[in-house]
């Protein structure tokens, strides 16, 4: 059995062969086809969104609060969402490592700005 025979038969089956170059103006452009339509959702009317944001905050405004707060070293503006009864934080936005590390990065700016001024 001759193994180049084998490698042509299949790649002439499998693998389209290409156009000349000379023929790129001859050759039409193939009909894309649109994407498939997406199914709509249904929207939810003026009253039923009022209502359950009015739900929720009711919920949050008895157990949680929100604190805003200036970050001094990134001059960003905090928020932190706390319980109530605990004090805990429940979730900060920027995070504490989040604000670490834009800290970082501007030291690290103002130093290399200081070297290439020197």
């Amino acid at each position: 059995m001759d193994i180049q025979a084998i490698g042509l038969a299949q790649t002439s089956k499998s693998a389209p062969q290409p156009e000349p170059r000379g023929n790129v103006a001859a050759r039409k452009p193939e009909p894309q086809q649109a994407p498939p339509p997406a199914q709509q959702k249904a929207e939810p009317t003026p009253q039923q969104l009022q209502q359950a944001l009015q739900t929720i905050n009711r919920k949050l405004s008895s157990s949680t609060s929100l604190e805003f707060s200036y970050h001094e070293g990134t001059k960003q503006t905090v928020v932190k969402v706390t319980d109530k009864e605990t004090g805990d934080v429940i979730r900060q936005i920027p995070s504490e490592a989040a604000l670490a590390i834009a800290e970082s990065i501007g030291e690290f700016q103002k130093g290399m700005l200081l070297q290439q001024k020197a």
